[in-house]
């Protein structure tokens, strides 16, 4: 019976509570546009794909990337890879001009994180 009671009483606090973090929300998203602050670190300015495909049957390819980016930010120098396929698609991946931060799991896919070699300019 206290349960029930305590429950109650603490139902009008979490609905207090939710338009609370609702509001805090979007201040948050208010003061970003007005700081413009990017959503992102870069932007693409250039990308250029080649498949090589290896087999008569299709089933081993290379797919080879070269990109050129504009930073926004100063303090950046990280660029994302998406990595996707069969079997392990990371046994045989490569990169030059930057080296492998982190490799992170995102639904089917992997996100690369590259760090560059030296400092990007803006």
């Amino acid at each position: 019976m206290k349960f029930l009671e305590a429950a109650r009483n603490l139902l009008p606090w979490l609905g207090t509570l939710t338009r609370l973090v609702q509001q805090v929300r979007k201040g948050v998203e208010i003061a970003r546009k007005l700081l413009a602050i990017p959503q992102t670190s870069y932007e693409n300015l250039l990308l250029h794909l080649t498949l090589d495909i290896k087999d008569s049957r299709g089933s081993r390819a290379i797919l080879s990337r070269r990109q050129r980016v504009r930073f926004l930010v100063e303090e950046s120098g990280v660029v994302r890879d998406l990595v996707w396929g069969e079997g392990n698609p990371m046994a045989r991946y490569g990169v030059s001009g930057a080296r492998r931060l982190d490799v992170v799991a995102e639904g089917s896919r992997r996100v690369v994180l590259l760090g560059l070699a030296s400092q990007p300019r803006r």
